[in-house]
């Protein structure tokens, strides 16, 4: 039996990858001097009500570590593969709220539990590309969310000058210890109203896309890289 077979056939061996992959993120974070941009603003709307989190999944790792819900939780999606199980666990670890979409039947009763975390003050986190790309092509569900909930949208990024980048559809950047971090939070200066054309949905797709990519690249500047995926 493989071991993605193993991660779905048992919840102990999940939550062991889990906490040792929870345990090395913290200790990765905790090893680098950190320059972050943006989360005083962040974390003011997030106690202030529900926020949207949106983020390139490639710059997903060390969120948790980073955004660490501050008086308000957040709930993030994960999909429903042995990989989607370990990286909610890890969400679990840092304190925000898992909750896994279906693959097969409808996503209602999910969505009904994140629209309950919502009207209760509680914002979402999610990638705008993942689970399964293509990289950097903005999916539906934070443009769907923001319109839902009304709440202001954040983009999200970190950098490391230590990091190897792994043989992913995103390749997705995994820090190493030590050396410098940089995050940046920026609030999207756009509103997604309740009703909207075809032409404003894609005006709306590409100004999302446009900030988030602005925001990954602000992250690998703040280190004196160039713009990486």
């Amino acid at each position: 039996m493989g071991l993605r077979r193993r991660i779905e056939n048992s919840d102990l061996l999940a939550g062991l990858i889990a906490r040792g992959l929870a345990g090395y993120l913290r200790l990765s974070f905790r090893s680098m001097s950190w320059q972050i941009e943006g989360r005083d603003a962040f974390e003011q709307a997030a106690r202030s009500g529900p926020v949207v989190l949106v983020m390139w999944h490639s710059r997903i790792l060390l969120a948790p570590a980073i955004v660490k819900p501050t008086g308000a939780r957040l709930v993030t999606l994960r999909d429903p593969s042995p990989m989607g199980r370990v990286s909610g666990a890890v969400q679990q670890r840092f304190g925000f709220l898992s909750l896994a979409m279906s693959a097969a039947a409808s996503n209602r009763a999910t969505s009904k539990a994140i629209m309950r975390q919502l009207k209760d003050g509680h914002g979402i986190a999610l990638t705008a590309d993942g689970p399964t790309g293509p990289a950097r092509v903005l999916k539906a569900p934070p443009l769907e969310w923001a319109r839902i909930s009304g709440a202001p949208v954040f983009t999200f990024a970190f950098s490391t000058t230590r990091q190897r980048r792994l043989n992913s559809w995103d390749r997705m950047l995994f820090p190493r210890l030590f050396g410098r971090g940089a995050a940046v939070f920026t609030r999207w200066d756009h509103e997604v109203p309740r009703k909207r054309s075809e032409a404003e949905l894609a005006d709306l797709t590409e100004a999302l896309t446009g900030a988030l990519n602005q925001t990954q690249a602000q992250a690998d500047a703040l280190l004196d890289l160039p713009p990486g995926p």
